[in-house]
């Protein structure tokens, strides 16, 4: 799974800068994870990231011919899956981090899939409205392959996300996560 604020579009700049929202930087042990998204490529990234990250591209993610829209990053605390808000930069300086208010969300899933749902579960302080199913557009998933939606209405406090994928194989199947997105 991957849960940023944009979805990345460039191919690799010089720098990234990976950094969680001020409102959520002193979680305890707050990490951000990225990994890639191509089955059978292996790239990992695991830091801490209560102040901005600044990751080089040329060391790895370029020799491995890696599209930034072909890595998942997530943040994550003691308590709480984090979305974090990811830059292409071409300096090694930290920029302020302007809130989107939409989260890019991308999930792999390892079997082929009819449909994939998603929603706030509803312990959640929404309105009904806001917490019903959303199909993510498609058909046929295919198995390994990126599969990218955007959500557009965020809980102010944290919230379970679920998403739900119907398989040919074992039907409806669905997975949780404590999500804090406040300040996103």
């Amino acid at each position: 799974m991957s849960l940023t604020d944009a979805p990345l579009s460039q191919r690799s700049a010089r720098f990234l800068q990976i950094a969680a929202s001020p409102s959520v930087a002193t979680e305890p042990g707050l990490h951000v994870v990225v990994l890639s998204l191509v089955p059978d490529t292996f790239y990992r990234l695991d830091a801490p990231i209560d102040k901005p990250v600044i990751v080089p591209t040329a060391d790895v993610i370029e020799p491995a011919a890696l599209d930034l829209p072909q890595l998942g990053f997530v943040g994550y605390s003691q308590r709480y899956v984090v979305p974090v808000h990811v830059r292409a930069a071409d300096g090694g300086q930290p920029s302020n981090i302007v809130p989107s208010g939409t989260l890019s969300a991308s999930v792999t899933i390892s079997t082929f899939a009819t449909d994939i749902l998603w929603r706030w579960k509803r312990s959640c302080p929404l309105d009904a409205a806001e917490q019903k199913w959303n199909k993510v557009r498609g058909a046929d998933f295919a198995p390994n392959s990126p599969i990218s939606f955007e959500i557009r209405v965020l809980p102010k406090t944290p919230c379970p996300l679920e998403i739900a994928v119907k398989t040919t194989a074992d039907g409806w199947i669905s997975q949780e996560w404590p999500v804090n997105a406040a300040g996103f």
